[in-house]
Order: C-alpha cells, then structure tokens, then sequence
C-alpha cells in the first residue's frame, strides 16, 4: 500500500509517499518553497510536488494539510495569507485517484503529537502551530488513545480533537494589523518584540476555556528561545491559584501536520486500484 501525505503551508508545501501506511519515518520528504511575492500555479506546484514523490506509483489513500478554508466541495473560500488560492478546487487538482481528504493543518498536526505521547491522553493537550499563521486544536481530557478518525466526534468530551483559531484571538485591539483585517491578532504579533508575551496571554486566556495539562508548541518558527520566554512569560499571567503547563517542543518539529496527515490518510477506508 501507497500513502501520500501533503502539507501546504504560508512558506511553500511537503509531501511524502509511504509505502508501509503505518510508518513515515525514514521516508524521502520532498518540499518545495513559495516564490515572492507569488508563485505562478502553486496548486500545480504542489501536484508535481506530490507526483516526484510517488514515482508512478498510484496511492492508495492521501490526505492534504491545509491551512484555508474549504467548502464542501473542496473548493478554496478563504486563505488570508495566500488570498489567490481562493476558488482553486484543491481537492480536484490534487486528485492521484482515490478521494483525496482535506483537513486542517493543524488539526492534523494535533492528531500527530497526541499521538507522540501516549502518557499524555488524560491530561488534556493543546497544539500550537507558529508559522506563517498560527494554528490551533485542543485535545480534552481522555481524548484518545482510541480517537476518531478526522471529522468524527469532534467536540466531544473524550471524542476526539476540537479545532480552533487561536492566530485570530485578539491580545491588543490596537497592535499590529493582521491580515485578516483586524488589529491586535496574535498571528500579527508573532514577528515582532512581543511575541512570547503575545503567546503567554493567548494561552492564559485558552486555558480558562479549555482544560489541558499540556502544551505542544510547533511550527517552523517554534525555536527553542521563543519556548523559553515564552515559559517565563507563562507564570506572570496565569490567574492565582493555578498553573499554566510549560511549553513541549512538537516531537514532529514542523513536520506535524505531515505526519498527522499520513496518519488521516491510514484511518481512511483503503482504495483498490488495478
């Protein structure tokens, strides 16, 4: 059996092609990197992309992370940081033969790190993924080992992984624009001076919504500094009486969303093809 696994992001995609569906590890990653300020046909990039890695083979399941908004056809609505992918089909043009899942990139993401850690399942697990955004997806109490696959449950106490949009959360209504239109979203302070500070009063004001005794940052700009002050910053916020977890390195690094989406793809039902 063939997996492909895609993640496109802000600053270009990924894709992998497993042939055991139950181990991406030492498989050939390929990625490919956007062009400034925009890349003629990235969905076409992407295709070729997806097509390099599988040699001519023909997959048996694949399953793309994504971080815009998709109709139910498959179809792009919205994706403020890459605004020209909206109306692009996406699941059309990356279509290798079987139904092609398209899933939040980091939902996807949180799916692979609760996997990563087995111990973790009863104490609740939010993912942070930094990147050219920043996404979200919170994992209650008792969600898994034995989750749903994507889309099943969702929201449900110990059922499964709840996406949110934590880059969107305002932490200063009169900080930096973001490029959603508003101002003071915490994406848009993710560049600058306050990012840590941006990201510890995110997480204080997650934490009185959402229980979680873990917290799982990744991305490509999760460098060890920034967990650091973020750590520091962690304490002078939470409400007296309570702890705030400290930041976890994502155990995928940011490959997380590539790996949660070989993972989809293997909980997917299998496609047979002569």
């Amino acid at each position: 059996m063939v997996t492909l696994a895609i993640d496109i992001g802000g600053s270009g995609a990924r894709a992998l092609a497993a042939q055991d569906a139950r181990d991406g590890t030492g498989t050939d990653v390929r990625e490919l990197r956007w062009g400034a300020p925009r890349s003629a046909d990235e969905p076409g990039q992407v295709a070729e992309l997806a097509r390099s890695v599988l040699g001519g083979r023909v997959p048996d399941a694949v399953a793309v992370a994504f971080p815009g908004t998709l109709d139910a056809a498959g179809v792009v609505r919205r994706w403020p940081n890459r605004p020209w992918w909206t109306g692009v089909a996406l699941a059309g043009r990356l279509d290798f033969g079987p139904p092609t899942l398209v899933d939040d990139d980091a939902y996807l993401a949180a799916l692979a790190e609760v996997e990563a850690r087995p111990e973790a399942h009863q104490d609740g697990l939010f993912y942070l993924g930094l990147g050219t955004g920043v996404g979200g997806a919170w994992a209650p109490p008792g969600a898994g080992p034995g989750h749903p696959a994507p889309g099943a449950g969702r929201g449900q106490p110990g059922g499964g992984l709840v996406r949110c949009e934590p880059g969107h959360l305002i932490v200063r209504p009169d900080g930096p624009r973001c490029v959603c239109g508003r101002r003071g979203c915490l994406q848009a302070h993710l560049r600058t001076a306050d990012a840590a500070w941006a990201l510890a009063l995110a997480v204080a004001d997650l934490a009185e919504i959402c229980a979680f005794g873990r917290l799982v940052v990744g991305g490509g700009l999760a460098d060890p500094a920034l967990l650091r002050d973020l750590a520091d910053h962690l304490p002078l916020l939470a409400r007296p009486g309570t702890d705030l977890p400290r930041p976890e390195p994502a155990a995928h690094g940011a490959r997380s969303s590539l790996r949660g989406a070989l993972l989809a793809a293997r909980a997917r039902p299998r496609s047979h093809h002569l």
